[in-house]
């Protein structure tokens, strides 16, 4: 008896702890869009703290895939985001995407033509 009182104590608050890093990383990257001037009314496409989010989602997103950070946005709205969006989705909500572009993955080196080949006789 004394553990189903447990678990039904101990799995609601196990749930709302670990929804709670998601949203601190929003509300970390709405601080970070703040402290480095953005304004929403200047980006087209973009103007509610959510769509910030929203916003900040597609290019982590587009980051782990691989992409420009910029894909998937119409023309008109990817002039809109801006490199300060950029960096503060991948500071605050996709921290994993920094490390990726630090540490990208080596192109082969290609041998100078000749490399490899016996001298010629002369």
């Amino acid at each position: 008896m004394k553990w189903r009182l447990a678990a039904t104590t101990l799995i609601p608050g196990i749930l709302i702890y670990a929804a709670a890093p998601a949203q601190a990383d929003e509300k970390t990257y709405l601080s970070y869009l703040e402290s480095h001037g953005f304004k929403y009314q200047n980006s087209p496409g973009l103007t509610t703290p959510s769509g910030a989010v929203q916003f900040g989602k597609i290019i982590c997103e587009n980051l782990r895939k691989g992409r420009p950070a910029k894909d998937r946005f119409g023309t008109k709205v990817a002039d809109g985001v801006t490199k300060v969006m950029i960096d503060g989705a991948q500071r605050e909500m996709c921290p994993d995407t920094l490390a990726a572009a630090a540490n990208p993955t080596p192109t082969p080196a290609v041998p100078p033509p000749g490399a490899g080949e016996p001298p010629s006789p002369g």
